[in-house]
């Protein structure tokens, strides 16, 4: 049961990151232009070009587009049961961090919201237990 969880929070966070990269993310410059928004992709190529960085935040928008493609890998190791700790932590801080993009940019528009979702149900995806079945009863000591 949790396996199909994992899955489908990760393959609906998957989804949802591929379609931000083509809907209308940010306003990257600060300069209102009258709903001229860039498309996911092309505020992922600011992240990307590390001559952008004089501000902070594309290196961190990298960091946490950079743990979010791990999350392919990881599945593997997920559906197993070896967790890391550190990619679970790793994965929380990212969908903080990914919610305070606004502070950072201009306005931003409906793929912000999708990529912010995606890199949140990967973070929960990471925290679900796997081996735990919550529709086994225990028993008591006595076998009753």
């Amino acid at each position: 049961m949790n396996k199909r969880l994992i899955i489908g929070l990760t393959l609906s966070a998957w989804c949802l990151y591929l379609a931000s990269l083509f809907l209308p993310a940010a306003d990257v410059n600060g300069i209102p232009k009258g709903g001229d928004l860039e498309q996911g992709w092309e505020v992922l190529q600011l992240c990307v070009i590390p001559i952008c960085w004089i501000v902070v935040f594309p290196c961190v928008y990298l960091i946490v587009n950079v743990v979010f493609l791990f999350s392919a890998g990881r599945i593997g190791h997920l559906l197993h049961g070896r967790k890391s700790t550190f990619y679970t932590v790793l994965a929380s801080l990212s969908a903080v961090a990914s919610w305070f993009a606004p502070a950072c940019v201009g306005d931003v528009g409906v793929g912000y919201f999708a990529w912010t979702a995606a890199i949140t149900l990967v973070a929960v995806a990471t925290y679900i237990p796997v081996n735990s079945d919550q529709s086994q009863v225990m028993l008591d000591s006595d076998g009753s």
